[in-house]
C-alpha cells in the first residue's frame, strides 16, 4: 500500500474498509489477527496514523483537564446568572430587608379614605398628615391637608381628647407645624380641626383628623402594622433570598462531593 492524497492535499486512508475498524485496535478481547492487520495498516497509512494521534491527544487533554466540553451558549449564560444570584443571595437578601425597614419609616402609613367636605368643588379635601389614627413620635407634629378651592387662609385647632391641651394657629398655606411653646404632652390622644377662611367654605368640624402622640415602642408597633405594601413586598423578597442562601449552604455542607 502507498500513501494517497486527495485533491486538497490531505491524506486519504489507503484501505477505508480496514481503516473504519481502527477503533477496535488494541481493545481487550479483539481478534489477534485483526489487531495485527490494523497494526500493519497504521505502519503504512498516514491518514489513520494522524487520526489516531489526534484522538489520543484529545483523550489526554480531557484526562489531564486542559480540555473541557463546551456547554451551549444559552445554558452557560443561565448557569452563570444563577450562580451569580446564589453567590450574592445573602448580600442581596440583607440589603432588601434593610431597605424594607427603611421604607416602613419613610413611606406614609396606610390610612382610610380622607375625610370629605360636603361642598361642590371640594370633594377629597382633608388632612394628608397625619392620617386618621396615626401614631406620631415627637411633640411638635406637622400638619398638611388638601387645598380647598376658594380658601384664602386656614385656621387649625388641636385639642387633647379627654385632656386640657388646646392650640390654635393660622396659615395661608396648606401646611403648619406646632410651635415649640405649644408642644404636645408626651403621650395622649388628639384631634385636629381645620377651618377655612372664609368660613362658609366648610362647616366647622367637617375637616378633622384624630391622631396619637406616643412612646417609641407604640410608634414602632404602629408603623410595622400600617406600613406600605411596597415595604412588605421588599422585605419578603429579602427573607426569601436569605432562606434560599441558607438552604444552599446546608446542602453544600451535607454533600461530601462538593
Amino acid at each position: 500500500m502507498e500513501r494517497r492524497r486527495d485533491r486538497t492535499g490531505r491524506y486519504e486512508c489507503v484501505d477505508p474498509a480496514l481503516g473504519a475498524r481502527l477503533w477496535e485496535y488494541e481493545l481487550p478481547g479483539v481478534d489477534p489477527d485483526l489487531n495485527a492487520r490494523l497494526d500493519r495498516h497504521l505502519s503504512v497509512c498516514d491518514a489513520c496514523r494522524l487520526s489516531r494521534a489526534v484522538e489520543r491527544s484529545v483523550a489526554s487533554g480531557f484526562n489531564e483537564g486542559w480540555l473541557e466540553v463546551a456547554e451551549p451558549a444559552g445554558h452557560t449564560f443561565l448557569s452563570s446568572l444563577l450562580g451569580w444570584a446564589w453567590n450574592r443571595a445573602t448580600a442581596a437578601g440583607s440589603l432588601a430587608v434593610a431597605l424594607s425597614i427603611l421604607l416602613v419609616f419613610l413611606l406614609p402609613p396606610r390610612a382610610p379614605e380622607l375625610d370629605v367636605v360636603p361642598r361642590a368643588g371640594s370633594v377629597g379635601a382633608g388632612f394628608t398628615h397625619p392620617v386618621e389614627g396615626e401614631v406620631l413620635l415627637g411633640r411638635r407634629p406637622g400638619f398638611a391637608w388638601v387645598q380647598v378651592e376658594g380658601a384664602t387662609g386656614y385656621r387649625i385647632t388641636v385639642e387633647e381628647i379627654g385632656g386640657s391641651y388646646v392650640w390654635s394657629g393660622r396659615t395661608d398655606r396648606c401646611t403648619i407645624r406646632t410651635p415649640a411653646e405649644a408642644a404636645l404632652p408626651p403621650a395622649g390622644d388628639f384631634r385636629a380641626y381645620l377651618e377655612c377662611i372664609p368660613s362658609d367654605l366648610a362647616r366647622l368640624g367637617d375637616i378633622n383628623v384624630s391622631f396619637h402622640s406616643a412612646t417609641p415602642g407604640r410608634f414602632l408597633t404602629y408603623r410595622l402594622g400600617h406600613a406600605d405594601r411596597w415595604a412588605y413586598g421588599v422585605g419578603l423578597i429579602g427573607l426569601a433570598l436569605l432562606f434560599g442562601a441558607a438552604l444552599r449552604r446546608i446542602r453544600h455542607r451535607g454533600d461530601p462531593a462538593r
